[in-house]
């Protein structure tokens, strides 16, 4: 199973639909649904493309997770995502959204709530080796920078409220984070990840 077209009159796909169909390359998805649920696409290593329909509101957890997807487009309609929906993706290089979306926007490939206090997620695949988060940026989406192995310097503004344990947990290369000395720093240690407090 390479190649899936769903018609549009079919309006809601299953929670794990297409989990672990390590074949699947590309799907075309019915324009009525609104929601992609739990775990949809889990699993599909080779699925580099997916278009999500327009009338989508809520993108479940783990919903592209461990897919070959490079891109992808957050649709006008998108209300709700959860927690890591594009974990595992390491090929996935930006996050863009549809500028009239009133809940996410994209920043240089990375996904934020609208109001610019949630980092949703910053791409695995992104290359860059210094990023600076916004001032203004409260909290951190579970395991938002999870998986990027290209950051070398990490800069988190003084309105970050904490970092969890997860966010750089199994961390294979070294990482310089700056904080304010505000932000509650993880509990245990994060292995290759050093803090310093200013």
């Amino acid at each position: 199973l390479e190649w899936v077209y769903i018609s549009d009159s079919v309006t809601d796909v299953c929670m794990r639909a297409f989990e672990d169909c390590k074949s699947l390359e590309y799907i075309r998805l019915p324009q009525k649904i609104k929601r992609i649920k739990e775990g949809t696409f889990r699993g599909c290593s080779r699925l580099k493309q997916i278009e999500i329909p327009e009338r989508v509101e809520f993108i479940g957890d783990w919903a592209f997770t461990d897919t070959a997807i490079e891109s992808i487009f957050i649709p006008l309609n998108v209300k709700k995502i959860y927690k890591t929906p594009f974990g595992g993706c390491r090929s996935l290089e930006e996050i863009i959204v549809d500028a009239r979306n009133e809940s996410y926007v994209s920043v240089d490939g990375v996904l934020y709530t609208k109001d610019m206090k949630t980092l949703v997620c910053y791409p695995m695949a992104k290359e860059d080796e210094i990023y600076t988060v916004p001032k203004g940026v409260e909290n951190l989406q579970h395991g938002c920078f999870r998986g990027n192995e290209h950051l070398k310097i990490l800069r988190f503004p003084d309105t970050l409220k904490k970092i969890r344990d997860y966010e750089f947990s199994a961390r294979k290369t070294r990482l310089l984070v700056r904080v304010g000395w505000r932000t509650r720093l993880p509990e245990n240690e994060c292995k290759n990840v050093r803090f310093i407090v200013l």
